[in-house]
């Protein structure tokens, strides 16, 4: 019996080198203790993923495909509801599994950040640049992932 494409791809063969989170850091509205204790209060792991399967879900069913609307639509700025607390999404984050986005990692060290500025109608052209980061990270098509943690 002859086996069908489906039955020979194996779930191996869409595993990534690295497993990955994205983060949602929401806006502090109150600082109570130090900004480090507030940050860490306010970053949220959305999804975790090791392949491209699980990654491709995620990316093909939520907001994080095209950023420009979590940021920019006053209707559809992403609220989430936290411990009864509304807390607006301020930034997103992609980071190894293993690394923290947090200055305090050791890893993020001697590190910097990327920050863009949504202006006009420059969201499809930031979403596109998004995009294109995210897949040349996750699918390693650059030598400098192992440099980099966005």
């Amino acid at each position: 019996m002859e086996s069908t494409r489906a039955e020979l791809i194996k779930y191996d063969d869409f595993k990534l080198r690295h497993e990955w989170k994205f983060y949602e850091v929401y806006e502090a509205l109150v600082y109570k203790k130090t900004k480090t204790q507030d940050y860490l209060a306010n970053i949220h792991i959305v999804f975790t993923f090791n392949n491209l399967t699980d990654f491709a879900h995620f990316w093909n069913t939520t907001n994080y495909r095209k950023i420009t609307p979590i940021f920019t639509d006053p209707f559809n700025n992403v609220i989430r509801r936290i411990k009864d607390k509304e807390l607006k999404v301020g930034s997103i984050a992609l980071f190894k599994s293993n690394i923290m986005p947090t200055w305090e990692d050791k890893e993020n060290s001697k590190g910097g950040e990327y920050g863009f500025k949504i202006t006009g109608d420059n969201g499809a052209e930031l979403s596109k640049l998004w995009e294109k980061l995210v897949f040349t990270l996750i699918g390693e098509l650059s030598e400098l992932v192992d440099d980099v943690n966005i």
